[in-house]
This record gives C-alpha cells, sequence and structure tokens, in this order.
C-alpha cells in the first residue's frame, strides 16, 4: 500500500483541527452582538418600587456594590435583580445579599 494516502490524510486532519482551533475564538467575536447601553432603574419601575430600591442605600453598610446580584462598576452598574438595567453602586434594595 502507498504511504501518500494516508499522509494526505493526516494533513487535512491537522488543517481542519488548526482551522477549527482560530475559528471558534474568531466566530465569538463575530457573532456578538452589538452593546447598547442599558437605562438607570427608575423609581416608577414596578420592581424597583415592590423591592424598595433606591440609589442612596438607608442600611449602613449595605450597598448595591457589595451585594451579591451587583455585577461590577464604580459609579453605577448592572444588576440581575433588574435585568438589563443599571443601579447606583451606592444603591439599595429589599433583595441586598452578603457577596
Amino acid at each position: 500500500m502507498s504511504e501518500k494516502p494516508i499522509e494526505h490524510g493526516r494533513r487535512r486532519a491537522i488543517k481542519l483541527a488548526l482551522g477549527g482551533i482560530v475559528a471558534v475564538p474568531l466566530a465569538n467575536l463575530l457573532l456578538r452582538s452589538p452593546a447598547h447601553a442599558a437605562e438607570q432603574v427608575s423609581a416608577d419601575d414596578p420592581m424597583a418600587k415592590q423591592l424598595q430600591y433606591t440609589d442612596n442605600s438607608p442600611k449602613k453598610g449595605q450597598y448595591c456594590d457589595n451585594c451579591k446580584y451587583y455585577g461590577g462598576g464604580a459609579q453605577q452598574g448592572p444588576c440581575q435583580i433588574f435585568q438589563g438595567k443599571l443601579v447606583a453602586a451606592k444603591g439599595w434594595c429589599s433583595a441586598w445579599a452578603t457577596a
């Protein structure tokens, strides 16, 4: 038997594997949806009312920025409770939980 078909098969497999390694991160970059500016939670928001959300915490040591649901940010950031909206870093709501 000839060695050529086996060698071509290996080369092809290696090329496909390397192509896949490069393609996955590239596809991830290309398929991401463009970021949009999230809006700040307003006092009129029904969920904010229900959870007694405020931009300035009335509870000593309990702030959005040290809550387990806070997504980060110096002045404001995303919150898992108020999905798709930003909360003040020094804010508070009744869903506050230790990080």
